[in-house]
């Protein structure tokens, strides 16, 4: 199952990447936050969550262009507000860390 939702994943950047004139690695930061993620995905070796597939197709699906490239058939398409839910718990999740109140470095005597 993950090597078909693999497939997909690469089916529809390597769509996009050619209808948009860009590099694999570049679709990987802007949609997954990882330059490599398109690499990885073809290594056997490696995997990947549930979260980070929805988050990547939610990407793909908020970007799409709405002319002159199809979404392939064998892929379900994300609604469009999928994408904004993504950004909403991406950026809760953020937020979150950055107010955890650390405690204060305790000066030795």
């Amino acid at each position: 199952m993950e090597r078909e939702l693999a497939n997909h994943l690469l089916l529809i950047a390597e769509a996009y990447a050619a209808a948009k004139g860009l590099k694999l690695s570049t679709l990987g930061r802007l949609s997954a936050w990882d330059g490599r993620f398109f690499d990885n995905l073809r290594d056997p070796t490696k995997s990947f969550t549930a979260r980070k597939y929805d988050e990547v197709l939610a990407y793909f699906s908020a970007h799409w262009p709405a002319e002159g490239l199809d979404w392939p058939e064998q892929v379900a398409k994300p609604d469009q507000g999928e994408w904004a839910r993504v950004v909403a718990r991406i950026a809760a999740r953020a937020a979150s860390k950055r107010s955890t109140p650390t405690e204060p470095a305790r000066a030795s005597a």
